[in-house]
């Protein structure tokens, strides 16, 4: 019986999406900046070798239009790999898991009006 396994690594974006200035992240690539941040600073690239192999690096060419820092541009992913653009409006772990899944937010979550101090202080 086929199976499809997700390996989701929240949080590690491989580029901005069209609307990152909406939500201040114009310049977004955790993973590329990771990459040029290791080979800068250590002077050997990311190892990752096992991801590489799952197709990380072209998913994030995909994605960002530049292969990650020190990653190897040859190798033949031994899995499917993609990259896609979030069709839900808001930006949260909750709405973009539900949308990998199957199930788009088609409205808005309610969300804080204040990046700074907008917890109750009773909470």
């Amino acid at each position: 019986m086929p199976r499809a396994v997700l390996l989701i690594l929240d949080s590690l974006g491989v580029g901005a999406l069209p609307d990152a200035a909406a939500f201040g992240d114009v310049g977004a690539d955790t993973l590329g900046h990771i990459a040029a941040q290791t080979l800068r600073t250590q002077q050997r690239p990311l190892r990752v070798p096992h991801l590489q192999r799952l197709g990380l690096g072209h998913a994030a060419r995909l994605a960002s239009g530049q292969l990650p820092a020190g990653f190897d541009p040859a190798i033949t992913a031994i899995a499917a790999w993609g990259a896609a653009r979030e069709h839900s409006t808001g930006k949260d772990t909750t709405s973009g898991h539900w949308e990998m899944m199957g199930v788009p937010m088609l409205e808005d979550w309610g969300y804080f009006r204040e990046r700074e101090n907008s917890m109750p202080a009773a909470l």
